[in-house]
């Protein structure tokens, strides 16, 4: 069972994200290895006074998570992967011969799996990960609705007006120690020079003043990274004009240090869009998108690589109008003469709002949109961003056979019609005047 330990084949288990990837949250002093793992691993002064750097990513919890990769145990807090593999989705977990090279690369391990397997007690320690993501804090302005209070203030605002609250263990409600940030620096100076990603994420980054406070750590001149490091920003691009321009500014002068790597978060179009992201002022969004395409045309890029991407959450109700959101993003590239990327992403949690739970007919949006972006890519001029586009209609494609051939989790389904009628009756909608294409569905799940 997925929601159990299982054992088999190492070659089925292991992923270098448990090595590479680890995730640090900057408020609360919290850690995992990959943003699609769970729980998060606090991180006491008592621990850090034991441990030392090591606290953040090798402690003996994490240690025992790799060890049992490589036995060919599937550990219950990587089953977000496990769930997609199942269902034919492309999961986030790496594939064998990148994971043997990552070892080889960066642990100085032998260039064969299965020496690592047969020797893996040598091979537990993370000395080199390639990619951090600090989640700064919560704070936010939206409360999308596959998110959770421990991304979103505005859902832990909500959650408290429940009878019977209690706080998540992971919710970021008070301040990391001052132990805490002083060894976080320290190792984090330990391994920037072999470092290709940081990812900055909250909440909304551009409300935290700790965002600003990272921003500036990392143009001092007491950080020292590689002059090849990718500082990746994800923000939900819903700032006033003066927020707004607060950031571009840093942008600009962060260029001439790093390579930018922003993303806009979004995947439907005008009322559906405000809709799965209750806050979200379309018109604003828009509007910033545009921008954001004009400043990073502005920035000299010196040999560096920026690029601007939409960070496209496939969710359960943004399958109907995904061709629509691409054609708008696609139709800013035409104007702008600049690549926009899109990022592959899926909900998988909650799994109500997953569209794997979708009914078959669901599936030709998928397929539908993938082909049309295979026919623009013939036709249209590549302002480096085709390649990066068929992959994404791969990826869709793999969304929808997945649809067509899985057999919908029938609870998921009732799940989502109590979301439904729970929604009307807090936001004052009628759900099918937004989406008259899901009515059968709706019909469909009041059967079950």
């Amino acid at each position: 069972m997925i929601d159990s330990l299982s054992k088999g084949n190492p070659e089925q288990s292991a992923c270098l994200q448990r090595w590479a990837y680890p995730v640090i949250k900057y408020s609360g002093g919290q850690v995992r290895t990959c943003c699609r793992t769970f729980p998060n691993e606090v991180i006491s002064d008592e621990m850090l006074l034991e441990l030392g750097i090591n606290a953040f990513i090798n402690s003996p919890e994490l240690q025992q998570r790799r060890l049992e990769m490589l036995s060919g145990i599937r550990h219950p807090s990587c089953k977000s992967c496990w769930k997609l593999e199942v269902t034919g989705v492309k999961s986030f977990r790496s594939k064998v011969e990148d994971f043997t090279r990552y070892i080889h690369e960066r642990e100085g391990g032998p260039n064969d799996f299965s020496e690592i397997v047969r020797n893996k007690e040598k091979y537990l320690m993370s000395t080199k990960p390639q990619m951090l993501e600090i989640q700064i804090d919560n704070i936010c302005d939206l409360k999308c609705i596959y998110c959770n209070e421990e991304y979103s203030s505005r859902w832990e605002s909500e959650n408290k007006m429940d009878a019977g609250y209690t706080p998540s263990a992971h919710t970021m409600t008070k301040d990391s120690s001052p132990l805490f940030k002083k060894t976080f620096w320290s190792w984090f100076q330990s391994i920037s020079s072999d470092l290709k990603c940081l990812n900055l994420i909250g909440g909304e980054p551009t409300l935290s003043p700790k965002f600003y406070e990272i921003l500036d750590k990392l143009l001092s001149d007491e950080i020292q990274c590689s002059p090849h490091l990718v500082i990746s920003i994800v923000s939900n691009f819903n700032s006033n004009e003066s927020r707004f321009n607060k950031f571009t500014s840093y942008l600009s002068r962060l260029s001439k240090k790093y390579t930018l790597s922003i993303d806009a978060s979004c995947e439907a179009l005008s009322k559906r869009g405000e809709f799965i992201r209750q806050g979200l002022d379309w018109e604003i969004f828009q509007k910033n998108v545009n921008s954001m395409v004009d400043v990073m045309r502005s920035i000299p890029s010196e040999n560096r690589n920026h690029n601007f991407g939409i960070q496209v959450t496939n969710n359960i109700l943004s399958v109907s109008s995904i061709n629509d959101f691409l054609n708008w993003v696609h139709s800013i590239v035409e104007l702008k003469k600049h690549p926009i990327h899109l990022r592959q992403n899926i909900v998988s949690y909650p799994d109500y709002l997953s569209p794997i739970i979708l009914t078959s007919h669901f599936s030709n949006y998928y397929f539908d949109t993938a082909k049309l972006i295979r026919h623009k890519a013939d036709q249209a001029i590549d302002y480096g961003h085709i390649s990066n586009w068929l992959s994404f209609a791969d990826f869709l494609d793999s969304i929808g056979k997945s649809i067509l051939t899985q057999q919908p989790n029938k609870n998921s389904q009732k799940r989502f019609l109590d979301f439904v009628q729970k929604s009307e009756l807090k936001r004052g909608i009628n759900f099918i005047e937004i989406y008259p294409e899901y009515s059968d569905f709706i019909d469909y799940c009041k059967r079950l």
